[in-house]
């Protein structure tokens, strides 16, 4: 909706990914060891309070929409 909410919509994170450390090669070059990017790795150096996590695996609870500018709240759920 835009307007800086996630309009009623809950999802329930079910776990962290890793970052494909395939993202890190130019398809348009042979990948070798000088030209190939190590993403989970810069993301431990750089992010190390992240590590090499960079989203999460989660299913919709509460049907909704969301929009580039609306935030969503963390809710810790006890009970699961």
């Amino acid at each position: 909706n835009g307007n800086g909410d996630a309009d009623g919509m809950t999802i329930k994170v079910l776990s962290t990914t890793v970052r494909c450390a395939g993202v890190g090669i130019d398809p348009s070059e042979h990948p070798t060891e000088q030209n190939k990017l190590d993403i989970p790795k810069l993301l431990n150096e750089h992010y190390p309070q992240f590590g090499p996590y960079l989203g999460v695996y989660a299913t919709i609870r509460t049907a909704g929409s969301i929009c580039i500018g609306d935030t969503m709240e963390l809710i810790l759920d006890a009970e699961e």
